[in-house]
């Protein structure tokens, strides 16, 4: 293959996209002035107030779990679930040891929180520190006796380190979304533990966390973290029995609808357009209709359709492996499991639509298919905009991006996610480089900066999928180089028969610019061969017995370079990126086309029209420009 280059070399410059007020200016353009004011008056509220501690709840005169049937299934499932879980036995709590995202740190048994909050290696450690999830882990592995007792003092030792008496409302323990994501994890692990004093202690605590939830809504910043924040005080009230609990309800259950209709698109994505996140905020709500349902309340009723949307858009943006597309911000591992939320679903009776269309749309995504048995190529074509309208921090610059698994292993990726700090990982996995996508002159098709800053973005110009004879296909434009002079970048894809696939992009521009498309191979792929003949351009790839040819069409060049595979968090692994390059403006597209070995698929240029044929048969496919 050669030597391959560092795919660092090619970052743009996203970390100084303008001065400081075309940054205020892109802000201004682009974000919610709601949004900002309130980001702006919790900012100056932290700087005027950093010591103001939590305060004195009056915990509730009876405080016991409900008789809820389904509470003791949901701990077993959760518990479960984090068998599964990618950080899962990659440290000893009992030793002191304790792995989060991936990154291990000495913490001390019990925990010495205060040092673990000095010393975590990221500000999400420290969330996922607070969460206390990993204790659901120490529940699932150990004997009940002897997990009892390192939860036990694992929870003993937060409750006297971060007593709301003592302990800043503003540090990370007392968070409102650490305090989201904790509650359900205590109410399954006093699920199962048995009736003491320090058991009543807990519910107490409980009750206390729940009650400063519902005065710190996350309002600023909305989103996941504000749905999440509803979510956890409406499971509360169900499955917590005190006199605060239809209180809890009546609060969060009319702002939960409201989010809801917000946050959930007609085709049933969550809107932040990340698949991680929308597992999550699926994997809450099914919780919570797990015990409404149980229950027999009638919010079961007016969220079911809701989650019905959500539980059909999620079988359709799957791989074959069961696992979700990797798009935005999104990792393997951060979210119930897709197995874990079906399993939910069933216990919450919502059903969705069971079938997964071969070839359809999901109005953001085109999912097509073609081939059979290991040789069957299953492509998820992102047709979306990049992000949130208002809320773009999970966005990535992956306009027209591309996934595509054979058989049932991942081929063509993207990046994932390393981080979310302000360094140099963050800046690429963000980047349009690290995406399966078409560069015009080596830039982001948006302005990325900062670890959740976007500002100016490319926008959705049009889509639209047909079928020509045997040939299923989808197009996309976006807008995202008009600063550039294309005012329109065009993707078609098209599945074709017997296990082939082609994509190729054609940006209309009278400039004369430099086009670089990437592809992102899986870390287990292999280039078996690789040829250079009459400006055709090949690669063999492998995989576990399966081989396709990859030919480029339209490019000048094609170039390797040594990029990087982020699954999930804290993890990389070094994987092949091919470019191809067009640095001519005589040609009005290039592309490529996967193709088993012995097939004869080939591109052919004819004036302004694209042929896609095949010389043993009578399959076509043509495009005009």
């Amino acid at each position: 293959m050669g030597e391959t280059q560092d795919i660092f070399e090619l970052l743009p410059h996203t970390g100084d996209p303008g001065s400081r007020l075309s940054r205020i200016s892109q802000i201004a353009r682009n974000y919610s002035w709601t949004s900002i004011a309130r980001r702006g008056m919790n900012a100056l509220k932290r700087k005027l107030s950093r010591r103001k501690l939590v305060g004195v709840y009056q915990a509730p005169k009876h405080i016991e779990l409900t008789g809820n049937e389904n509470l003791l299934a949901l701990s077993y499932a959760f518990i479960n679930d984090r068998k599964n879980h990618r950080s899962h036995a990659k440290a000893d709590l009992a030793k002191g040891k304790l792995c989060l995202l991936n990154q291990t740190l000495d913490v001390g048994f019990p925990i010495e929180w205060r040092k673990a909050d000095r010393l975590a290696p990221s500000h999400l450690w420290r969330f996922h520190l607070h969460y206390h999830e990993y204790l659901l882990n120490v529940r699932a592995d150990r004997p009940q006796a002897e997990a009892g007792k390192i939860i036990e003092s694992v929870l003993d030792s937060w409750l006297n380190t971060y007593s709301p008496e003592s302990t800043s409302r503003f540090l990370d323990a007392w968070h409102p979304y650490c305090i989201a994501r904790r509650i359900p994890t205590w109410i399954y692990l006093v699920a199962n533990q048995p009736d003491s004093d320090f058991r009543t202690r807990l519910l107490e605590s409980l009750c206390c966390q729940t009650q400063h939830l519902c005065q710190n809504l996350e309002t600023d910043i909305g989103g996941n973290h504000l749905l999440e924040d509803l979510l956890a005080i409406a499971f509360a009230s169900l499955a917590i029995e005190s006199e605060k609990s239809e209180e809890w309800l009546d609060f969060a259950f009319p702002l939960l609808k409201t989010e809801l209709q917000k946050q959930v698109l007609s085709n049933g994505e969550h809107f932040e357009l990340a698949p991680t996140y929308h597992c999550q905020m699926l994997g809450s709500l099914l919780r919570f209709l797990c015990l409404a349902k149980s229950a027999n309340r009638k919010v079961h009723e007016s969220c079911q359709p809701t989650a019905e949307r959500m539980l059909t858009f999620l079988r359709r943006i799957q791989h074959p492996d069961g696992e979700i597309a990797m798009l935005g911000d999104s990792g393997l591992g951060e979210s119930p499991s897709c197995e874990a939320l079906y399993s939910l679903a069933d216990l919450a009776e919502i059903r969705g639509d069971d079938q997964t269309a071969k070839n359809g749309s999901t109005n953001r995504y085109f999912v097509l298919q073609t081939g059979e048995g290991s040789s069957e190529i299953r492509a998820i074509f992102d047709a979306g905009e990049t992000a949130a309208q208002h809320l773009p921090a999970h966005g990535h610059c992956d306009l027209t991006g591309l996934e595509i698994s054979v058989g049932s292993n991942r081929w063509f990726v993207d990046s994932g996610n390393y981080n979310y700090e302000d360094d140099r990982w963050r800046a690429y996995c963000r980047s349009s480089l690290a995406h399966n996508v078409l560069t015009i002159e080596g830039q982001n098709s948006s302005n990325v900066w900062s670890k959740f800053r976007m500002g100016d973005r490319g926008k959705i110009l049009k889509r639209e999928c047909g079928t020509e004879g045997q040939i299923d296909w989808a197009f996309a434009s976006h807008n995202g180089y008009q600063r550039l002079g294309a005012p329109s970048t065009n993707r078609t894809v098209a599945a074709l028969p017997d296990g082939a696939f082609c994509c190729f992009d054609f940006p209309e521009t009278q400039k004369q610019l430099t086009l670089d498309g990437f592809l992102h191979l899986h870390p287990e792929l292999n280039l078996a061969d690789q040829s250079v003949a009459n400006q055709e351009f090949c690669v063999t790839i492998e995989s576990q017995g399966t081989a396709k040819t990859l030919e480029f069409f339209g490019v000048d060049q094609i170039d390797f370079f040594s990029g990087w595979y982020c699954p999930a968090f804290g993890e990389k692994t070094e994987s092949i990126v091919i470019r191809y390059r067009q640095n001519s403006n005589n040609r009005t597209s290039l592309g490529w086309i996967l193709r088993p070995t012995q097939s004869r698929w080939y591109a052919e240029f004819n004036g302004p029209q694209l042929a896609i044929r095949n010389q043993e048969s009578e399959h076509e496919f043509h495009w005009n420009f």
